[in-house]
């Protein structure tokens, strides 16, 4: 199964070019400077099948950072407007407050209050109906 690889920006490829062609310039100083050390007498094919191979010096060279923003992302943030933004002008409905102005069960008593005092005073009203009709 392949799995799919990060996708390289531009500065990657530039990198990686760059990368390519140092290490091209080095392999080609390298083979100018082995040829210019080797002496000019041929040697026989046998010393040269069983010779060791020849010691590579390690050169570990420091590379320049690339000349980029610290903040690359800076740039791509959102410009702030230089008006207010205006209300949602088709949204018409008031805004709603997360304080209410009395208690909960307050209200549902008062509310319970009412409904027996209207069927009260509708049972007296209804009883004197009957006494004046009898």
């Amino acid at each position: 199964m392949v799995f799919a690889r990060k996708p390289q920006t531009p500065i990657d490829r530039a990198v990686a070019d760059l990368e390519r062609q140092i290490t091209d310039l080095e392999h080609k100083a390298r083979q100018t400077e082995s040829t210019a050390a080797q002496p000019a007498t041929t040697t026989s094919t046998w010393k040269e099948w069983f010779a060791p191979p020849p010691r590579r010096m390690v050169t570990t060279t420091r590379r320049a950072l690339p000349d980029v923003p610290v903040e690359p992302l800076k740039e791509l943030e959102q410009i702030p407007l230089p008006f207010e933004r205006q209300p949602d002008l088709f949204n018409r409905a008031p805004e709603k407050s997360t304080k209410t102005r009395m208690p909960l069960r307050y209200v549902q008593r008062q509310n319970r209050r009412r409904f027996y005092l209207c069927l009260g005073l509708g049972i007296v009203v209804l009883g004197l109906l009957w006494l004046v009709v009898h």
